[in-house]
């Protein structure tokens, strides 16, 4: 994946920041998964719909680590079941 710079909500609008965020977790798990990023809604599901496996989950919880600045809890990526609940933690993350 090219290099891509931490994201930055300073001087963006919520909906540009939020699109922007999006955007990159999305590109960042597609690669990670080999998957398509039109796949990636809200609602699929990483084992049954996107085919991933815990060593995938794992890699996407590094991956996520570094594309966003951010440390994720081994145990907390283990425990997701959707997109849009990784979505959702990494959210947190990166408010806090």
């Amino acid at each position: 994946m090219p290099w891509m710079p931490p994201l930055r909500r300073k001087g963006l609008s919520v909906t540009q920041s939020e699109n922007a965020f999006l955007e990159r977790f999305k590109a960042v798990t597609a690669e990670c998964l080999d998957v398509e990023p039109a796949a990636l809604s809200d609602d699929a599901r990483f084992k049954e719909d996107l085919n991933a496996d815990s060593l995938d989950m794992a890699e996407l919880g590094f991956a996520i680590e570094e594309a966003f600045a951010v440390t994720v809890r081994d145990v907390e990526v283990t425990r997701l079941e959707t997109v849009g609940q990784a979505v959702d933690y990494l959210r947190r993350l990166v408010e806090t």
